[in-house]
């Protein structure tokens, strides 16, 4: 089976963002393929995940409005340009704010 787990900004591995890093990594265990789909990651991140089995998907630009506040900067992207993402996979777990899937 395949999890798609949709995030705010993967900056950091602890609030918004741990519950589904979490669950990814436990459903890794069961070998299920995993994504991780964010407006925005850190690189050490993204590369600890993947070296777990975990694809991380980037789906925002490699620029930040307002840095200091990642979550509000991907807030503020999505009331101007609405992202959607497509499903990926066979079961989608929503945990953004920023981030509608369809």
């Amino acid at each position: 089976m395949s999890v798609t787990f949709i995030t705010d900004p993967l900056v950091t591995t602890v609030g918004a963002v741990r519950p589904a890093i979490l669950l990814a990594r436990e459903l890794n265990r069961s070998r299920n393929a995993l994504t991780i789909v964010t407006p925005r990651s850190d690189a050490a991140i993204a590369e600890s995940l993947q070296a777990e089995g975990i694809e991380v998907v980037d789906v925002g630009p490699h620029y930040s409005l307002v840095s200091s506040y990642p979550t509000f900067d991907a807030w503020i992207r999505c009331l101007i340009r609405h992202k959607t993402i497509d499903q990926i996979g066979d079961l989608v777990v929503n945990t953004s704010s920023c981030i509608v899937e369809i």
